[in-house]
């Protein structure tokens, strides 16, 4: 292997401190927060850890954070097998792994082109060895398999039948010191690029490198030291602060022949490297008057790459970040602000308008062409804020919806599989509405977000709408209106305040929209069968390509969804002008995750983390606020309920990962907002977790196989907002790594809090997830 880990976090320096407010908002000092165990160890800059010496201005312990940093060593092996190697396999392998016999296990690669990486300490000629079967094809020839570091071509050849073992040679001068890529090239006549996983070419059970292994690095935190192996490396992954340097009272070398190496790769501008063969002491500075992100990487490179396997090194005694002297402490950093909550004269009434399953660039308000959404496209430009850049916290309903009442991450409230209840101890946004003299209301229409999963909590009158509607058990928008306009007739005389949550179940699956939409939509005839749950299955799960006509008739029938929802939304602004309530009602639409068409290779939502399952919309109405504003920031679903609370004058919820989007809904630039946002999925074996960056321009997904992370994924938002092509180049792939351990320690820094068990379901509820495709 080349990259071991010695804990599931990185560690990250000052710019964390935002991000560890964030997790940490309006924390009760009563409260058990131990699942954060590892975000604690985010340093304070001015704080100087356990042994640190004040005189040096020490703000990084290197050895304490030893723990957090990736370990790169000479890649003797990649076992594709392996779920460790997952983080070796660049691209182009299926995600799961096939056993072969007794203990042996292989992948599969997936497309025309893949990738792995393997890590070199000094470019020498490599012997490279590798073990791989071809997937026979009818009608087709056995592939032929090119292999490529760089653009030299090492291997090129057809397959034969069955496990074989090949050889290449790999020149010293197609290598780099560090990271190296193997590009693998087997094209087909007619791959299926909707269905990956299906387009299988070639099964890998091994690659073998005529590298010598070495020791491990280590550090000793009773001795304050570092040894850094020869042939290795060591990764620290931080937000450094202006004017800040490298700093070890002494650099010793143990029977290592090479220099220290001291390598600082910002994200952005060129990196700094420095050699120390000896030295009593080290400084190097990696930071001007302007604070830097990126990787801070110390080495002991060998002087003919021959070393390595036995103890020798460079010992690092107290090694850390420090600031330059005679450099100004940065500022304490202040509180976040909050914008002035209007003068309405009383409480505000409270809509939640939760539309299931809206992706947001469906939505003419977003941008999409088709005259989809009217009526909330007019409420978006004259009633009220827009927010661009609004993030589901995952992409299945129960967690997502767990996540916009609760103010947690999913990986926090617990909600995240299928039988999972939102936990009674759970302090959710209508049981504060209600303690602050809300009448509480809710109406449901899909069963994974009803009173038997627990999400009653806090309403005074919630009703679950299981109805049958065109064979289905289905309620649609216009029937949950029926029950709100009932339950505002009977309460009329109620003085209370009004916090209404109405959660719509139509555009999710099966997409069966009545007329007149469908025929605004679809050139053809109405079916019902068309876009039904078997029918989808049956698409996702086929053997033959999906013809583009296929998922265009699809997205006709959603976008008919859609429609017929949006036309339900008017009606409900109508009715609560009609009533005099909308003067005073505060509403928020948005929706709990989007939709797949085969974007990724799949359908329907719950199996990815991309932009067309997190991309939801968010549309904002406070009276007395700003209209027809939109907003860049990042705004995420854990951000609803203190943006309703602090409307409410409500006490906030004490464990928020969120925080009030009041003040993004003035005019008016908010420079400290953090774009930040952090998803993640664990549902029916799928495991997975993204981020957004400070700047929201650039997304990672870390994809887990029985626990391991595979190679991260990162994209250019800016440029590819579908997120269709990850950044693969090598220079490219720093931004992913430090991407990636940001959000290993935001994810391993966040465990279970809480836990409501499973859930006993009534038939009729089972029948409805029967319908939406949840049971099978």
């Amino acid at each position: 292997m080349s990259t071991t880990r010695h804990s599931a976090v990185s560690a990250l320096v000052q710019d964390s401190l935002t991000a560890t407010r964030r997790l940490g908002r309006r924390l009760s000092a009563g409260q058990v927060f131990a699942a954060f165990a590892a975000l604690s160890a985010v340093w304070i800059v001015g704080c100087d850890p356990k042994g640190a010496d004040d005189d040096r201005n020490t703000i990084v312990d290197l050895v304490a954070f030893f723990n957090d940093a990736e370990i790169q060593l000479p890649t003797t092996e990649i076992q594709f097998g392996d779920p460790a190697s997952r983080r070796l396999m660049v691209e182009g392998f299926h995600p799961n792994r096939r056993k072969l016999d007794g203990d042996r296990f292989a992948s599969w690669t997936v497309a025309e082109r893949a990738e792995v990486e393997f890590f070199v300490d000094v470019p020498k000629t490599l012997e490279l060895t590798f073990r791989c079967a071809p997937v026979p094809r009818p009608n087709e020839d056995l592939p032929t398999v090119t292999l490529k570091v760089g653009e030299r071509t090492i291997y090129e050849g057809p397959l034969d039948k069955g496990f074989k073992n090949y050889t290449a040679q790999i020149p010293a001068a197609a290598l780099r010191r560090g990271e190296n890529r193997i590009t693998i090239e087997h094209p087909r006549v007619a791959p299926d690029a909707r269905r990956p996983w299906v387009d299988t070419r070639v099964i890998w059970e091994w690659m073998r490198f005529s590298q010598s292994a070495t020791a491990v690095p280590r550090a000793e935190a009773e001795d304050k030291t570092l040894l850094v192996s020869s042939g290795s490396r060591v990764d620290f992954f931080l937000d450094l602060p202006a004017n800040a340097r490298f700093d070890a009272t002494r650099v010793v070398p143990r029977s290592h022949d090479g220099p220290f190496r001291v390598r600082w790769e910002p994200l952005e501008g060129p990196p700094i490297e420095q050699d120390l063969v000896r030295a009593e002491r080290a400084r190097v500075v990696l930071t001007g008057d302007q604070p830097a992100s990126g990787r801070l990487s110390l080495s002991a490179p060998t002087a003919d790459g021959g070393a390595g396997g036995g103890r020798g090194g460079i010992i690092l005694v107290e090694p850390g970040i420090a600031r330059v002297e005679g450099a100004a402490s940065p500022p304490a950093d202040s509180p976040v602000r909050t914008a002035a909550v209007p003068d309405l004269g009383e409480k505000p009434h409270l809509v939640v308008y939760l539309i299931d399953t809206l992706r947001a660039d469906h939505l003419g308000a977003y941008g999409y062409p088709r005259n989809t959404s009217p009526h909330l496209d007019r409420f978006a430009a004259e009633e009220a804020v827009l927010f661009e850049n609004s993030q589901a916290q995952t992409s299945w309903t129960r967690a997502s919806v767990a996540s916009m009442l609760t103010g947690l991450w999913s990986q926090l409230h617990g909600a995240l599989d299928d039988p999972d209840m939102l936990a009674d101890e759970l302090v959710t946004l209508p049981e504060r509405l209600q303690e602050a003299g809300y009448l509480t209301a809710g109406f449901v229409s899909n069963g994974n977000a009803a009173d038997n999963f627990g999400f009653d909590q806090g309403f005074e009158h919630f009703e679950y709408l299981n109805q049958l509607n065109d064979g289905q058990r289905l309620a649609r928008a216009h029937q949950l209106n029926d029950a709100v306009y009932a339950f505002l007739d009977a309460h009329k005389d109620d003085p209370r305040p009004l916090f209404l949550w109405i959660h719509t179940i139509d555009p999710h699956a099966p997409y069966m929209a009545p007329e007149p939409f469908h025929s605004q939509f679809s050139d053809r005839p109405r079916d019902l069968t068309d876009g039904s749950i078997q029918r989808l299955i049956a698409l996702q799960t086929g053997k033959e390509p999906v013809p583009q006509e296929e998922i265009d008739h699809l997205i006709d029938l959603y976008d008919a969804e859609i429609a017929a929802n949006d036309a339900a939304f008017g009606d409900l602004l109508e009715q609560l002008r009609a009533r005099g309530l909308y003067d005073r009602t505060a509403i928020a639409v948005l929706s709990d995750h989007g939709e797949e068409f085969f974007e990724h290779g799949g359908l329907q939502h719950g199996r990815t983390l991309h932009s067309d399952q997190l991309d939801t919309p968010l549309i904002v109405r406070v009276p007395g606020m700003a209209t027809g504003l939109r907003r860049p920031e990042t705004a995420e679903h854990v951000d609803l309920a203190p943006t309703l609370l602090e409307l409410a004058g409500a006490p906030p919820l004490e464990t928020t990962q969120g925080h009030s989007l009041l003040p993004l809904m003035m005019e008016g630039e908010v420079e400290w907002w953090d774009n930040r946002s952090v998803a993640y999925l664990d549902l029916r074996g799928i495991q997975s977790a993204a981020s957004l960056d400070r700047g929201g321009d650039h997304k990672t997904i870390v994809n887990y196989l029985d626990g391991e992370e595979a190679f991260p994924l990162v994209y250019d938002r800016k440029v590819d907002r579908l997120e269709t092509t990850p950044l693969s180049g090598l220079e490219e792939s720093l931004r992913g790594r430090y991407l990636a351990s940001r959000l290993r320690l935001q994810i391993s820094g966040a465990r279970q809090l809480y836990d409501g068990g499973s859930a006993d379901l009534p038939e009729e509820t089972i029948e409805q997830l029967k319908a939406l495709g949840y049971i099978q």
